[in-house]
């Protein structure tokens, strides 16, 4: 439009490695979006304490969700960021912090993330994180996790793709638990 006077945008592609990780809260998504890839792809694992540094101090939500996911796709995931997504006050960051979490079920920190998980069955109200969580609990093919994750099913039942969630869940363990549930 006349009169628009352009912001003059830096390039990302010669970026440090630290304003990248400052572009993750953007709010442009474009520039989110790439910073992410670019550390990615940049592959330094030692960037695991400033993205988390950076996802535990930004008011962005979005700069919350994409220093977890840049630390998954480097893959050095670290819990104090995902146990504090897990709390977060906003649905979109405590959903993909479920998500990432899933890879942490198998280490070291598999007790923490399954009560957490447990936990969050017992209080999420929001369905979309519901979904997810009924997603991500099956991930812990363990019997106790199941059946909170059955209890989140009939707390909302009126939400189909909750139960649906559960369901797909328990791939080659759907007689066990349904048997565990009836008890």
């Amino acid at each position: 439009p006349e009169g628009h006077k352009t912001t003059g945008l830096k390039g990302l592609a010669g970026l440090k490695p630290a304003e990248l990780i400052a572009e993750l809260s953007s709010g442009n998504e474009w520039r989110r979006e790439t910073a992410q890839r670019l550390l990615i792809e940049n592959g330094d694992k030692s960037l695991a304490p400033a993205l988390t540094a950076f996802g535990a101090q930004t008011s962005s939500v979005m700069g919350r969700v994409h220093a977890m996911w840049t630390q998954h796709g480097l893959g050095v995931v670290d819990w104090t960021l995902v146990s504090a997504g897990l709390a977060d006050v906003d649905p979109r960051v405590r959903a993909a912090a479920l998500r990432i979490s899933e890879s942490l079920v198998a280490g070291p920190h598999r007790t923490d993330v399954i009560t957490r998980w447990t936990e969050l069955a017992a209080k999420e109200t929001v369905p979309e994180v519901q979904v997810q969580l009924a997603l991500t609990m099956g991930e812990a093919k363990d019997l106790t996790v199941d059946l909170a994750a059955a209890a989140l099913a009939q707390r909302a039942a009126e939400h189909i793709a909750i139960q649906d969630a559960f369901i797909s869940g328990l791939a080659g363990r759907e007689l066990e638990v349904f048997a565990a549930v009836l008890k």
